[in-house]
């Protein structure tokens, strides 16, 4: 439920998460990143109002494919045919603030996410300090994202 400071677990463009410690199973990437590719940014449920969380690669595709616009920064749902987007619960972009699945309103920039480097982190377009990530470290099926 953290969100912070390009965090230790973070969210890559590919949906696989980011993890600067060692991990045996993790793939080669540079120094400060490395990749825990059994678990995808997903959601809860396909639906509204739905908690960003950490899921099993083996997840039906309706709850981990997303679709990014690098051009408007959007990052939707790709079940909900781009209607459903990640955005901050009450849409108060802060640190340790849920990040849930919320209709999607281009003229919201705290729906909009930036993610210039790859691997690289996913991080707000109104702070850039702030990035999907998970809260303390944790990994596993189910971690709320924030």
């Amino acid at each position: 439920m953290s969100s912070s400071l390009r965090a230790r677990n973070t969210a890559f463009r590919d949906g696989s998460l980011c993890k600067s410690t060692g991990d045996k199973n993790a793939k080669t990437l540079p120094d400060r990143y490395k990749i825990n590719a059994d678990f995808v940014l997903g959601v809860e449920n396909a639906e509204e109002n739905s908690k960003l969380v950490l899921c099993k690669r083996s997840t039906p595709f309706r709850r981990i494919l997303w679709n990014m616009d690098i051009g408007s920064g959007a990052i939707t749902l790709n079940s909900s045919n781009g209607d459903l987007a990640i955005a901050p619960e009450g849409h108060q972009l802060r640190p340790a603030v849920q990040l849930l699945l919320w209709t999607y309103n281009f003229t919201s920039a705290r729906q909009h996410w930036e993610f210039d480097e790859n691997p690289g982190p996913i991080v707000s377009v109104v702070n850039p300090q702030l990035g999907i990530t998970t809260s303390a470290s944790a990994v596993g099926d189910g971690t709320p994202i924030g």
